[in-house]
């Protein structure tokens, strides 16, 4: 039985990442499930933002919640460097372990060791962006620009706004990812120097 394929989408804050999602979801429902890195961070500040009437998974208090949660993932990093990773790759390796067959989308690669771990598990990575979306703070930019120059090869899908041309985009590139992940993961190796 053949491996879930696992694509991390990279991109600044509102590229539309999780819209890849949806648009793969809308596709062909049942053949994707979605994992993030920040859901750890949401379970982790929930009983502490529903004590002041927010909720970390509604959007619109996600929003306002979004410098909460970025100085705990900061924080947690500083601690675990791999607090966020392992739990995503625990759920990936639970999926392989049930012989699942749905494709993972990671919805918010921003960091280098989010992205090799992807690689390093036979997946792909690939950067969205968006006209008119900047970094939502340093620390992001720096982040996701190291990203791109680690893997200068990596695919880039713009997002104008439609989930069905989005869609269409990183299927393109997913096609292609998949029939080359050997050659793909030697391009994308990391460099020692």
């Amino acid at each position: 039985m053949a491996k879930p394929f696992i694509l991390g989408i990279v991109g600044y804050t509102g590229v539309g990442k999780s819209e890849c999602f949806e648009a793969f979801h809308n596709k062909e429902p049942g053949k994707w499930v979605r994992l993030d890195f920040t859901d750890r961070l949401k379970t982790d500040l929930r009983a502490l933002t529903i004590g002041v009437g927010a909720d970390v998974y509604d959007r619109d208090d996600y929003e306002k919640l979004r410098s909460l949660i970025a100085a705990w993932g900061t924080a947690a990093r500083s601690f675990d460097p791999r607090y966020l990773i392992d739990q995503v790759m625990m759920d990936i390796r639970k999926m392989r372990r049930e012989e699942r067959t749905e494709n993972v989308v990671i919805t918010d690669v921003r960091y280098k060791a989010e992205a090799e771990v992807i690689v390093e598990n036979g997946g792909g990575v690939v950067y969205l962006e968006r006209h008119g979306v900047d970094p939502w703070d340093d620390e992001e930019g720096v982040n996701i620009e190291y990203i791109r120059r680690m893997y200068p090869h990596m695919p880039v899908v713009k997002n104008y706004g439609n989930l069905d041309e989005l869609a269409a985009e990183i299927y393109k590139v997913m096609a292609s990812l998949r029939s080359s992940i050997e050659t793909y993961r030697q391009i994308y190796k990391r460099s020692e120097s």
